[in-house]
Parts: C-alpha cells; sequence; structure tokens
C-alpha cells in the first residue's frame, strides 16, 4: 500500500513540475515576444512624424525620390516586398483603397528594398497591381524613414505628415475619414 501511495504522490509531483516548467517556457516565451514588439517598432513610422525627402528610383531606374509635400496631395504609401505572404494577403485591399481613391488628390506609391526591377513588375503584374507607381528604397534608406515591417500601409498628408498607419496585414477596409 505504501508504494502505490508513494507512486501517486511521484506522479502528483512530476505533473506539478511539468506545469511549473511549462509555465516559466511561457512566461520566457512572452518576454521574447514583448522584447520583439519593442525591436519591430522601430521599423515603423508613427503618426504625426515628418517625412522627408527619400532617395529612390522607379522600376526603370531613374531616380524617382519620396517627396510627400512637393505637390499638395495625399499620398497612400504601400510597403511590400515580393516574397512577403502578408503582403500577398493585402494586396485585395489595396486595389480596393486605390481604386477608392481620387487621383486628384492622391498619390499612390509602393516601396520596396528589392533590386530586381523585373522581378518587382512580374510579382506586381501577376497580382492585378500593375499600375502602382513603385519606388525602389535601399534598406538604409528604409530604415532611416522607418518603413522596414511588410506589409505596411501608410497615409501621408500634403505637408508630409504621416496620419495613419496599418503596420502587417489589415483586413477590415481602410477608413479614411477618421
Amino acid at each position: 500500500m505504501k508504494t502505490k501511495y508513494d507512486t501517486s504522490h511521484l506522479l502528483l509531483s512530476l505533473v506539478a513540475l511539468g506545469l511549473l516548467i511549462t509555465n516559466i517556457l511561457l512566461i520566457l516565451q512572452n518576454y521574447d515576444l514583448r522584447a520583439s514588439l519593442s525591436r519591430s517598432k522601430q521599423f515603423v513610422t508613427e503618426i504625426g512624424y515628418k517625412f522627408s525627402t527619400v532617395p529612390a528610383v522607379n522600376l526603370n531606374g531613374d531616380e524617382a525620390s519620396l517627396n510627400f509635400d512637393s505637390d499638395g496631395k495625399r499620398t497612400a504609401v504601400f510597403v511590400f516586398n515580393t516574397n512577403c505572404e502578408y503582403c500577398i494577403q493585402q494586396y485585395p485591399g489595396w486595389k480596393d483603397l486605390i481604386n477608392s481613391l481620387d487621383r486628384r488628390q492622391w498619390n499612390v506609391i509602393g516601396v520596396t528594398s528589392e533590386t530586381d526591377s523585373s522581378i518587382i513588375a512580374k510579382h506586381l503584374k501577376e497580382n492585378d497591381l500593375a499600375e502602382l507607381d513603385v519606388r525602389i528604397v535601399s534598406s538604409k534608406a528604409i530604415a532611416d524613414a522607418r518603413l522596414g515591417f511588410t506589409p505596411m500601409t501608410i497615409l501621408v498628408d500634403s505637408q508630409g505628415l504621416v496620419g495613419k498607419v496599418w503596420a502587417g496585414l489589415w483586413t477590415k477596409g481602410f477608413n479614411l475619414d477618421d
């Protein structure tokens, strides 16, 4: 009888120890996740951020710097990467937003750090975004402008100030009014 009690007690102790270790691992994972999110925020612009001119080239290789306050229009900026699955999932929302914008009041620009313009153009054509005015920006300029998160949708006012930021996949539509 004493052996059965010892076995049950040992089994309960092992289960308790397993639960304790699992809890500790979850707490450590939570700390890692918080640290990762904190690090990722350095790659995302914030509301009110003032863009300065960002050096870039278009898909033809011509200089096409991003200068958000030169023509009095607001700008929708789509930051993407051709091998980003979340970006591809975001494309239908971007297409809807592009189609809803009055081009007399809005510029629409795609931004990527990829350098092979033929791959970018083919990718956009395959995903029905061939009309997107894409700018290729160096990785350093992407980081300096805080555009290093994909997908990211940014609405910039006519003075170059960020008004809205959707970092990551946005599935509920884009509200331009609030």
